[in-house]
């Protein structure tokens, strides 16, 4: 019995060493269609890959929007989060955080898990706007992009709109001590356009947000604010230098940053400016 089970012993040894031969063979084949193939260099721009498995921080990340941000709205509403536990190293800062009034952060809240339910009732946004004006003075640049975004897929035109706005590109919003955030400024710049502001200050204030803070948004957030910016129905002059700056930087940046949907943005973000100039003259 010893004896054969040694046999079956160095048969399976052998058996496995016979599939890992099979097996690198099988690898140096797929390895050489692959250098052949065409489609090689589009995986190596990262190009139709899989995305890999989450981490165990993104699975937490993950959790934290499913069912209670909208899905196009995930990656600013993860922003106003880190935004918000960016000074939270220390003990002391844990502690403080504990008697910070947290209205604001219920508002965004109730708004967003309106958006993913389908509430868009008008006593619903009456309320949240009636609340915003109440929490005006105390709500992040952050906090306001995302009520914009709320009261945009909404569809509520509302006078707290250009409050909102007033607000996250003011002056006193500006100062060193707030917290800027990419996100906002480009729902800024999209709730002016979408519900039609024809407040001058207001297009100036994200005009010079957008030239001091240009530098710190993605290439497609830059094209999405000159679409937008672009569409201004005031301040022109702004408008032209705007676009003039935004495509200074991005012409310092690599061309493969932008994708489909940004070099569109910008292309009729310079075909409405034209178009401007002309019924101007």
């Amino acid at each position: 019995r010893c004896g054969n089970f040694r046999h079956v012993q160095m048969r399976s040894k052998e058996f496995r060493s016979a599939a890992c031969l099979v097996v690198r063979r099988f690898r140096s084949r797929v390895r050489e269609r692959i250098a052949g193939d065409f489609r090689t260099e589009l995986s190596r721009q990262d190009f139709g890959r899989l995305h890999q498995p989450r981490t165990r921080t993104e699975l937490r990340e993950h959790q934290t929007v499913l069912d209670q941000v909208p899905f196009d709205m995930a990656d600013a509403a993860l922003e106003w989060r880190g935004l918000r536990t960016s000074g939270r190293q220390s003990g002391m800062n844990r502690v403080l955080d504990q008697f910070k009034d947290t209205r604001g952060q219920d508002l965004v809240g109730l708004a967003m898990r309106a958006c993913v339910e389908g509430l868009y009732d008008d006593s619903i946004w009456e309320a949240i706007s009636s609340t915003s004006r109440d929490l005006l003075d105390d709500l992040e640049m952050a906090e306001i992009g995302l009520l914009l975004r709320c009261f945009i897929k909404a569809g509520k035109p509302d006078a707290i709109i250009e409050e909102l706005l007033s607000r996250a590109v003011s002056a006193r919003r500006r100062g060193s001590t707030a917290r800027f955030s990419p996100h906002a400024l480009v729902a800024c710049a999209w709730a002016a356009d979408r519900f039609e502001v024809h407040n001058d200050p207001i297009w100036a204030g994200i005009m010079r947000v957008v030239s001091r803070k240009g530098g710190s948004l993605s290439s497609v957030q830059l094209c999405r604010v000159a679409h937008h910016v672009a569409r201004s129905p005031t301040h022109r002059q702004g408008v032209t230098r705007t676009l003039a700056g935004i495509a200074g930087i991005l012409a310092e940046r690599p061309v493969d940053q932008l994708d489909g949907p940004g070099v569109l943005f910008l292309s009729q973000a310079f075909a409405d400016t034209k178009q401007a100039s002309t019924a101007t003259i």
